[in-house]
Parts: structure tokens; C-alpha cells; sequence
């Protein structure tokens, strides 16, 4: 019942989504993120191929990378060789090349602390997109841009879940629920 009330409130628009969305799995995330990632490069964005032999924390995956993406880190202290990185934190490119300059920034993109430098292939591999989140991964997150919340049908997906994540967005004319 609560889901579809929170349709009817938030309802979905089909079409290319510019904001964050949640979703329940990981492969669902990893496509939304591909999707949006291509769509959204601009041109002369740099395309960097993750190595599917070196090790991560989790999945990395292949990126168009540009001044102004904001990722996330996907890594622990102790498996980065960065200590900038801290896991879950997100983080700005402000430059890009085989050296990527990047500084953190707070939910609402402001920047915290100084630049600092990695390879493009460390950020690939230490970094993830953000235009998709899992549920899980959304943890402590407010998120002040357009919000769109997929596979509410998933079975892990129940009504608290619905509360905590419709409450990631403070612009409630800003969220759709699927």
C-alpha cells in the first residue's frame, strides 16, 4: 500500500535521468552507471578501460572521465595505496589526463580539503560512478539533486526501506519512485 502511495506522490518518467538513482542490485547499478556514464561525457572526455586482473575492493569498472564527475570511493585504507581515499567518501575530478587531480567534496558537492593526484588507472580502480547507488550503498547519504528510485519489486526491497530511501531526497518534488 505504502509503495503505491509513494508512486502516486513520486511518480516515474520514463527517459534519460540526469540525477542519482537507487537501485537493489549490483548489476542494476553497473548498468545504470554505463548508461549514464556514455551519455553524459562530454566531448573530449577521457574513456580509461579497468583491468579486470587487478585487484579491488569491488567491481571496477570502465569510465568516460571529465572535470566535474563526482565518484565515490570504493576502498579501505588498507587496500588503497592512497590514504586521500576514504572509503564511502566522494570526491571531484578536477583535471584529467594520466595524472587525474581530484579533491573530496561533501553531499552538497562542496569541496573539503586540498587536490591531490592519482593515475587514471587507480581511479578506475579505486572509484566508482555515482549516477547509480545501490540501497545499501546510499548509507548516511543525503542527496540533493533529482532522485529516482528502481526495482522497488525487488525482495529485499520493504516498506522501511521505502521511509529511508524516499528520505535521501530533501526535494520531495525532486524523487520518483518505479
Amino acid at each position: 500500500e505504502a509503495l503505491g502511495l509513494a508512486r502516486e506522490r513520486y511518480p516515474w518518467q520514463d527517459g534519460p535521468f540526469d540525477g542519482t538513482t537507487l537501485v537493489a542490485t549490483n548489476a542494476r547499478r553497473i548498468a545504470v552507471n554505463e548508461e549514464a556514464n556514455r551519455r553524459l561525457a562530454p566531448p573530449g572526455a577521457r574513456f580509461v578501460k579497468a583491468d579486470p586482473n587487478e585487484k579491488a575492493p569491488s567491481q571496477p569498472q570502465d569510465a568516460f572521465l571529465w572535470p566535474g564527475l563526482i565518484l565515490a570511493s570504493a576502498t579501505t585504507e588498507r587496500g588503497s595505496s592512497r590514504a586521500n581515499l576514504k572509503n564511502g567518501l566522494r570526491y571531484r575530478i578536477l583535471e584529467v589526463g594520466e595524472t587525474t587531480t581530484l579533491i573530496r567534496v561533501d553531499d552538497e558537492g562542496l569541496a573539503k580539503g586540498e587536490p591531490f593526484q592519482m593515475n587514471e588507472k587507480e581511479v578506475v580502480r579505486d572509484l566508482r560512478l555515482q549516477h547509480a547507488i545501490t540501497y545499501d550503498g546510499s548509507q548516511a547519504r543525503t542527496i540533493y539533486g533529482p532522485l529516482r528510485l528502481e526495482q522497488p519489486s525487488h525482495r529485499h526491497f520493504n516498506h522501511r526501506r521505502l521511509i529511508v530511501e524516499l528520505g535521501r531526497g530533501p526535494v520531495g518534488r525532486r524523487i520518483m519512485v518505479e
